[in-house]
This record gives structure tokens, C-alpha cells and sequence, in this order.
């Protein structure tokens, strides 16, 4: 049993974060199960199944709840499974990025003019010729 404060912090955490994982993994499995299952039947909700397997797997390997090895090899034997049952996968919506407005030329000036001001620049060269 831990004994400082800081150890019984990190063993709720380390409760916390088990509980968590474990309830990833089964959705994982769910999914990894249910993709199986449409493959063998040939349905033709077989590609979402498949993508939405794939997705579940990225994630959990972008979360490191599972080796990035493990999630590629998995991704790649329901691809290949999917690909032999002459199914097609779901395609993905491509997402294009959101482009920040640019600043406008007045914010820019306002800009320039908190960085030096000519007070600023009086108030340096009147302390350097001083020295």
C-alpha cells in the first residue's frame, strides 16, 4: 500500500486510468468482432464495420493504449479480409483545414506600435548616453 500522499494519488490515477483502458479495449473487440462477423457473411455493411474498426485502433494507438505495431497489423489483416471477400471499405469524408483569418492592417499597426514606441527608443539612448 502506498504510504506518501503523492503514491496514493498515483494509485487512484493509476485505478482511473485501468478502468478507462479497459473499457477502450472492449470497444476494440466489439468492433473488431462485429467487422469480423460481416466480413464472413459478406454483408454490405461489412466496409463500415471495417472502417469504423479501423478508426477505433488508430485512436487507441494514437492514445497508446495499444502498440502502433498492433493497430497496423490488425488494420491490415481486415483490409485483407475485406479485400478477399470482394467487399469495398467506407470511404472517409476528406476534411479540409480551417484557415485562420489574417490579422487586419490596423491590428498590425497597433501591433508595431506596442513593440517600440518612440518614447521607448528616447527613454534607451537618453539611459546609454548617461553611462
Amino acid at each position: 500500500m502506498p504510504i506518501t500522499k503523492s503514491a496514493k494519488r498515483a494509485l487512484r490515477k493509476a485505478e482511473k486510468n485501468r478502468i478507462h483502458n479497459l473499457a477502450i479495449k472492449n470497444q476494440l473487440k466489439k468492433g473488431l468482432k462485429d467487422a469480423y462477423v460481416l466480413i464472413k457473411k459478406k454483408d454490405k455493411n461489412a466496409g463500415k464495420a471495417v472502417s469504423r474498426a479501423v478508426s477505433l485502433f488508430d485512436k487507441a494507438a494514437k492514445k497508446k493504449i495499444i502498440s502502433k505495431q498492433r493497430a497496423a497489423r490488425i488494420k491490415s489483416r481486415l483490409s485483407k479480409l475485406l479485400s478477399r471477400a470482394k467487399l469495398k471499405p467506407e470511404k472517409r469524408e476528406i476534411v479540409k483545414p480551417v484557415i485562420k483569418a489574417k490579422k487586419s492592417p490596423a491590428k498590425k499597426e497597433k501591433a508595431k506600435l506596442k513593440k517600440t514606441t518612440p518614447e521607448k527608443k528616447k527613454a534607451k539612448s537618453n539611459n546609454k548616453s548617461s553611462k
